[in-house]
Parts: C-alpha cells; sequence; structure tokens
C-alpha cells in the first residue's frame, strides 16, 4: 500500500511540473545580447496566448521587403503593462528594438517601439 502511494505522489508531482518545462526563456532563441535597431511596417498583430505576436514587413539593405515575426511580452503582461489592442495597428511605420533569433530566422523578441516619438517599453530579451 505504502508504494502505491509513494508512486502515486511520485506521478502527481511529476505531472504538475510539466506545464512549467513548457515555458522558455528569450536567451535560447533570441541574441539577448546584441539588441538590433529595425524600422518596419506592421502587418498584423495577433493577441493570442501566450504572447502577443507582431507581423511586419522589414526593408533589407538590399531594398528587399522581407516579412519577419517578433514576439512581445505575454498577453497579460501586455494588459497589466497598460498597452491594448491597439498598441500598434497595421500599417504603423515603427522604430523598433529586438533581440533577432540565434538561427537567422526574421523573427525576434521586441524589447522596445518608437511611435511617434514616444518610446514605449514592452519587455526586456
Amino acid at each position: 500500500m505504502r508504494t502505491q502511494i509513494s508512486a502515486a505522489m511520485t506521478l502527481a508531482l511529476a505531472l504538475s511540473a510539466m506545464p512549467l518545462s513548457a515555458h522558455h526563456t528569450a536567451a535560447y532563441t533570441y541574441d539577448v545580447d546584441k539588441p538590433v535597431n529595425l524600422k518596419i511596417t506592421v502587418t498584423e498583430v495577433d493577441w493570442k496566448n501566450p504572447h502577443v505576436i507582431v507581423h511586419a514587413d522589414v526593408h533589407a539593405d538590399n531594398g528587399a521587403i522581407v516579412p519577419w515575426t517578433f514576439e512581445a511580452r505575454a498577453v497579460y503582461i501586455m494588459k497589466r503593462q497598460g498597452f491594448d489592442q491597439d498598441f500598434l495597428k497595421a500599417g504603423a511605420s515603427v522604430d523598433v528594438t529586438v533581440c533577432v533569433a540565434k538561427d537567422g530566422a526574421h523573427m525576434g523578441e521586441l524589447r522596445s517601439f518608437a511611435a511617434a516619438g514616444d518610446i514605449k517599453v514592452v519587455g526586456q530579451c
């Protein structure tokens, strides 16, 4: 009987820790030591759990327009910081500071953005 209770408690503890292992830190995916400034044109903003995702076009040095995806903070954190679904709108031209993907993909974590001369800090990568 003791063995069964011990096994059940071990299993319950292991299962309760599983959601924690799903969370990630930006340092695994993004180069947090070298933030980059980009000028973007917002194409879409998705307020989907767990993070707010900003889709944008970036003008590359060679003149090409490259689609990028930026991960902002968690939805509940963005709301707690006073941002709502209008914080960036499609068509807006914005200067951003991001930590770009280590693997060279056109993605990054949004650190801050400047719109109408006002810098808004979203998070820290």
